[in-house]
């Protein structure tokens, strides 16, 4: 593989490890960066998993507490059988089969309390896959080591 095909593969790599190991609680201290750190955990989420079938990298951002619900397909309540039914389906081939673009205009988050302290948020908006549009609500959660991870997804209106 040329090297020119490389680098954009090893800055998404390096852009995941920071965006996923260096953000915590405290460094998050308005919606405007809650705001743009949740879009870039959604865009990671996505570029990773949907756009480029890096599954090792996409892992990551997703909860071992998992569910996903979809109403056109059901419910999917571990993390194991999602990313099984990623590896199978978008990424059946070796490669993404389906591109997701977010409509950041319809894109909104709102920040989860606990008597003060900052634990998730709730990210809600519309999408399409291909030329599919749906609305989704997607639940980060900072766990216990202090990275943000996907809980819950919502997916409808398809």
């Amino acid at each position: 593989m040329k090297i020119t095909k490389l680098i954009p593969l090893l800055l998404l790599a390096l852009g995941c490890y920071l965006a996923g190991t260096t953000v915590a609680r405290a460094q998050i201290n308005s919606q405007e960066e809650l705001t743009a750190f949740v879009l870039r955990q959604d865009s990671m989420l996505f570029d990773l998993g949907f756009h480029h079938c890096d599954l090792s990298q996409f892992e990551a951002y997703i909860s071992e507490d998992f569910e996903f619900y979809h109403d056109k397909n059901g419910l999917t309540n571990t993390k194991a059988a999602f990313i099984e039914s990623i590896r199978k389906g978008i990424c059946g081939s070796g490669e993404a089969a389906l591109q997701r673009r977010l409509l950041p205009e319809s894109t909104q988050i709102f920040p989860l309390f606990d008597q003060g302290q900052l634990y998730g948020a709730v990210q809600i908006g519309q999408h399409h896959f291909g030329d599919k549009p749906a609305r989704f609500s997607h639940l980060w959660i900072i766990e216990e080591d202090g990275r943000w991870r996907l809980r819950r997804v919502l997916s409808y209106d398809h």
